[in-house]
């Protein structure tokens, strides 16, 4: 049986909230994304979140950007997903709050993992519902670049990225 889903499309160039857009069958949606565009080269993102909804909306979000994400559903599969391949991303949106291993202890392995195979730290930004409730301790701990409060508009979502090391180009339909 096929659920639906409300999309919201983000904010307008004039700052405005996201509008409700056209209900969407959940089915047909994809969680994969690939576009490019000529502002800034594709890179690929491990998104890990386990709420389906916050992962179309990431899906359209990096879509609009032109970056390749790969979407996990809990902090074990993102640590396993990285280990696999760890040369394949250029970054690893997480959310702390998930089941089976929350967001921390997967940064956790994967810092500890880039350490025993001397790679390169990949940039981490953490996904909060709640900017207060980010331990700014663990932050530092665990070398995450920086953290997104969720949900984000796409001039906020944009910011972090490349403030975390993402290179990320603002499309143009969010220009002033």
């Amino acid at each position: 049986m096929a659920s639906s889903i409300n999309t919201f499309l983000p904010e307008g160039n004039d700052g405005t909230s996201p509008r409700r857009a056209e209900q969407h069958d959940s089915s047909a949606l994809p969680i994969k994304t690939t576009t490019t565009t000529t502002e800034s080269p594709p890179i690929k993102v491990l998104v890990a979140h386990d709420n389906k909804i916050s992962q179309r909306i990431f899906s359209k979000y990096f879509k609009l950007v032109g970056h390749d994400i790969e979407v996990v559903s809990d902090g074990k599969e993102a640590f396993e997903t990285y280990k696999r391949n760890p040369e394949s991303y250029q970054g690893i949106l997480m959310k702390t709050a998930m089941p089976v291993m929350n967001g921390i202890e997967s940064t956790r392995l994967i810092r500890e993992f880039e350490r025993e195979n001397n790679l390169e730290p990949c940039s981490i930004v953490w996904t909060v519902a709640c900017a207060l409730s980010t331990r700014k301790d663990l932050v530092q701990k665990y070398a995450v670049n920086d953290t997104l409060r969720w949900p984000a508009k796409m001039g906020e979502f944009v910011r972090i990225l490349n403030g975390a090391g993402i290179p990320t180009a603002l499309p143009e339909a969010y220009k002033p």
